[in-house]
């Protein structure tokens, strides 16, 4: 299964290896990573997708399983990355090669190419890498992944990447109790409709989208909500049908990785079921923009705020690996553009 595999030279191996912990958003251990990428040298990357290894070695999941979630999205080449889960240094013995293999050969059945497969120990300065198939340029060792492009990249858009896994999730950890209690008797004393969109030629419905909008733009600047006002202020705005899904057109803009900090604050911030609208959010911009852990971890609270919501059936349950089917992302754009264009309707039906 790996005869049909890539010559790629060791520093196009080396930056491919170290830029995976910047698609992740942390350093990834004991992982089979599937990573898509374009027909070209050096090879193009955006994203990348985990399973846990405990998982497919105890067939708690199945390699199907993770396949099923990527076919469909117009890819036809990626990379195999398997990080730990072992330490023989000799390739003919290197860990997971059945596994490996099985994963080859499911892609290739769904007509999507195996660029290169290869396995390290951790990704980290030094780590010997090495490849699954027995070609000239086999083995080699990781360059520094703190000078990758991908690297510069987060740094830039000034995304945080976490050295471990539970680092990453406590980003999630909620506020403490007294804060949500306190936010919780807030928003029962409101007792706000949360399935009936306001009429949007009201000033109370503008009111909501300018709320939404101008905290968007105060995320860009580094400014989140905290006072408890302002955040069940902008909990009862995304309450409203009409007003969240004009917010998932923030999703396919400039200012996606403000509003993933936003939804993610909110989330933090938010008792129990009033939760569910950021989260949902949260998944959603994150999945359309190749932040796939992101994207699990904040469908996981969605569902786990509010399960039978349609938001989360409809737009959320897909995302059980960060992402979405080739389709969904039109069909978001167009009911985000059609809850914007019934605004503007209401508008100039105000104006006249």
């Amino acid at each position: 299964m790996f005869d049909d595999e890539r010559e790629i030279n060791e520093l196009g191996i080396s930056e491919l290896v170290v830029s995976v912990p910047y698609m992740l958003g942390f350093f990834p251990q004991d992982v089979v990573i599937v990573i898509p990428c374009r027909e070209s040298y050096p090879l193009h990357l955006n994203l990348a997708v985990r399973m846990d290894l405990s998982d497919l070695l105890s067939a708690a999941v199945r390699p199907e399983q993770l396949l099923s979630a990527v076919t469909g999205r117009g890819w036809d080449l990626v990379v195999l990355l398997v990080v730990g889960g072992g330490c023989r240094p000799d390739r003919d013995g290197l860990p997971h090669r059945s596994l490996v293999a099985r994963f080859s050969e499911l892609l290739v059945q769904r007509g999507i190419a195996v660029a290169c497969s290869l396995w390290v120990p951790e990704i980290r300065e030094g780590i010997e890498w090495i490849r699954y198939c027995d070609i000239p340029v086999a083995t080699g060792r990781l360059g520094d992944p703190r000078v990758c492009q991908m690297a510069a990249l987060a740094v830039t858009e000034g995304r945080v990447t976490y050295d471990r896994v539970q680092d990453f999730l406590d980003a999630f950890k909620p506020d403490d109790e007294v804060a949500l209690d306190r936010r919780l008797a807030l928003l029962a004393h409101l007792d706000m409709p949360r399935q009936a969109s306001t009429d949007p030629s009201t000033e109370a419905f503008y009111a909501s989208m300018d709320l939404v909008d101008n905290a968007v733009q105060a995320a860009g600047q580094g400014t989140l909500p905290n006072d408890d006002p302002d955040i069940v202020g902008l909990a009862t705005a995304l309450a409203d049908p009409l007003v969240w899904t004009t917010s998932v057109r923030f999703a396919y803009t400039k200012d996606w990785l403000a509003a993933v900090q936003l939804w993610l604050h909110l989330t933090r911030s938010l008792p129990d079921r009033h939760r569910v609208e950021s989260a949902a959010l949260l998944a959603i911009t994150a999945g359309l923009n190749g932040e796939t852990e992101l994207a699990r971890l904040a469908a996981r609270h969605a569902t786990e705020a509010d399960s039978d919501r349609e938001i989360v059936t409809c737009f959320v349950d897909p995302l059980q690996y960060g992402v979405f089917p080739s389709w969904m992302s039109g069909v978001l754009r167009y009911l985000a553009k059609k809850a914007i264009k019934h605004v503007l309707e209401s508008v100039g039906e105000l104006t006249d």
